[in-house]
């Protein structure tokens, strides 16, 4: 890490923020007082028994650069050993992020295919995983992931085929089936559920599989990181948030050394909109990214800038906006991000959309190789913010290009044009359709983004939801009673979002309900304070003298 970067990191942290639990191993043998505790059988040498299970911990924790080293130095030690082969193909496929790497991965899985066969000491088991992320980059994987817009990054990624995945998770689930005592077989299947699971399923069936599975290994193996890991991600949706809770709150002690390990709880929290332990977590993550000298430059841009995402919206929740915009001022200036196809100013939409500052929409680029999540957010920001700001022309040009995507990704096999994407467009469209004057048929849009939203089960916590959108745009329309409505719908599945808690509050006191608005009035000053939001100033004159004085207890 240069200098600059890590004055930014060191800047993003205060100095009173605890000591981590232990600093990132620098040998295999201490891997379980930083990353976690890992037991993975195999039949390589017992020299590289610590160094295999040191890359497994790391791989479990999305620590994917450091892996493949890792792997690759536990092969140079035993060159016999195929499963260090199949660790660096491992390594090269990124299911959550969607993301593979075709030309090492391909490369890695034949070269552990021919180790095993030319090992006859490489058991069934080991050919059987082996056999399974060979299915990520056999030869029809490949075919199938290629398309004119999926041109490998700088990094040599691009996105991987929804059908290779697929056979990936059958294959992890016929060896957990055939190895019960495999716990490491359970932990990836389990994984594999989570990357295909269909998020349109509204019984959300291979997410309940998979808790179902990790839930007794947690309680037997409490300090493996990647049962707590998978718990998280699985259970990473309104539904399903609390059943994470104690898995996101152990998780960070499990491997404190990992700067995802560290930030990943915080998706639980931001589903339940426990803002303190979010805004402890992503300073937790910023610390442990600046104190990795293993990981490489453009991993920890990585995360730094997602942990920077998260941290700016929590403290906004928590009416904090001085260093919410500190916290985007330096990742804007972050080094490397653009050699890393790494965008900043993500950090920026975040923060736009969840205040509503919209006029800063317009400093928000667009720039080199990122993917569909990013772009969507990024589009859909600064489309929103010109419509409402009056820039007809730029609103137009997000909302083409957010068309363009949709239309692309809906040619995909098994693909649909209604997508996350297309929640994106109409809710940019709709904000148009008001500015000019059509709010008719603007409301009628933006309910539609919204239904699409909850059928695709696309709710997520760091991005500003369109049924909030919704009301706000009720609230405009002079229809407080049917923005309470919505108001109140989001507050069910994501509790205390802040402008959907002042609104409901705002909204109920319009109807003449001066109960219903005080309940919410204190229920914002239970979580946010200070007088940095002119919603929180609003909130105490409502309530009186002393409804909380102002500062956090």
């Amino acid at each position: 890490m240069n200098r600059a970067a890590a004055l930014l990191l060191a800047l993003a942290v205060p100095a009173s923020l605890p000591a981590l639990g232990g600093a990132r191993s620098t040998g295999a043998g201490e891997a379980t007082a930083s990353l976690g505790a890992v037991r993975f059988e195999t039949s390589c040498a017992p020299s590289v028994k610590d160094d295999f299970n040191h890359a497994v911990a790391l791989l479990h924790s999305f620590e994917y650069g450091e892996a493949a080293e890792a792997f690759k130095a536990a092969g140079d030690k035993d060159p016999t050993c195929a499963m260090a082969l199949w660790g660096q193909a491992m390594a090269r496929y990124h299911g959550l992020w969607n993301e593979y790497n075709v030309a090492e991965g391909a490369q890695a899985a034949a070269e552990a295919r021919g180790r095993a066969a030319a090992n006859p000491a490489t058991t069934e088991r080991e050919k059987d995983y082996i056999a399974a992320i060979s299915e990520i980059f056999s030869g029809e994987a490949i075919k199938a992931g290629e398309r004119e817009d999926n041109k490998p990054d700088a990094r040599g990624y691009s996105e991987p085929a929804r059908a290779p995945q697929v056979k990936y998770r059958e294959r992890m689930a016929a060896l957990h089936e055939a190895y019960p005592q495999d716990d490491e077989a359970t932990i990836f299947y389990a994984l594999a559920l989570d990357v295909t699971a269909p998020r349109a399923d509204r019984t959300q069936a291979d997410l309940h599989r998979c808790t179902a599975l990790l839930s007794p290994l947690f309680a037997r193996l409490p300090n493996h990181p990647g049962i707590a890991h998978y718990i998280v991600h699985c259970t990473d949706n309104p539904e399903m948030a609390a059943e994470g809770l104690d898995a996101a709150r152990k998780y960070a002690q499990i491997a404190p050394a990992s700067a995802h390990a560290t930030h990943m709880p915080s998706h639980i929290f931001a589903q339940l909109g426990l803002w303190d332990e979010m805004v402890d977590s992503n300073r937790r993550s910023l610390r442990a990214a600046e104190a990795d000298v293993h990981a490489s430059p453009c991993d920890r841009v990585g995360h730094t800038l997602h942990a920077m995402y998260f941290l700016s919206l929590s403290l906004a929740a928590r009416g904090e906006l001085g260093d919410a915009r500190a916290v985007v001022a330096r990742a804007l200036e972050l080094p490397g991000s653009a050699a890393c196809d790494q965008e900043p100013t993500v950090v920026l939409a975040g923060y736009v959309m969840e205040t509503g500052e919209r006029e800063r929409a317009r400093d928000i680029q667009v720039r080199g190789r990122m993917g569909p999540v990013v772009e969507g957010i990024l589009w859909m920001t600064i489309g929103v913010g010109a419509a409402r700001t009056g820039d007809a022309a730029r609103a137009k040009a997000a909302e083409d290009r957010l068309a363009g995507m949709r239309d692309a990704r809906a040619k995909l096999p098994g693909a649909s044009a209604e997508s996350r994407i297309e929640v994106q467009r109409l809710a940019v469209a709709a904000w148009s359709a008001r500015a000019r004057g059509q709010d008719d048929e603007a409301l009628r849009m933006l309910r539609a983004a919204a239904d699409l939203q909850d059928r695709l089960g696309a709710a997520n916590p760091i991005v500003k939801p369109v049924r909030e959108m919704l009301a706000d745009m009720l609230v405009l329309s002079g229809r407080p009673g049917d923005a309470r409505i919505e108001y109140e719908a989001v507050l069910r599945r994501q509790p205390n979002r802040f402008d959907a808690t002042f609104g409901a509050a705002s909204a109920a006191e319009a109807s003449g309900d001066g109960e219903a608005a005080k309940k919410r009035y204190r229920g914002l000053l239970a979580f946010a304070h200070g007088s940095e939001r002119p919603e929180l100033v609003t909130a105490r004159k409502k309530l009186g003298p002393g409804a909380d004085g102002g500062l956090r207890p």
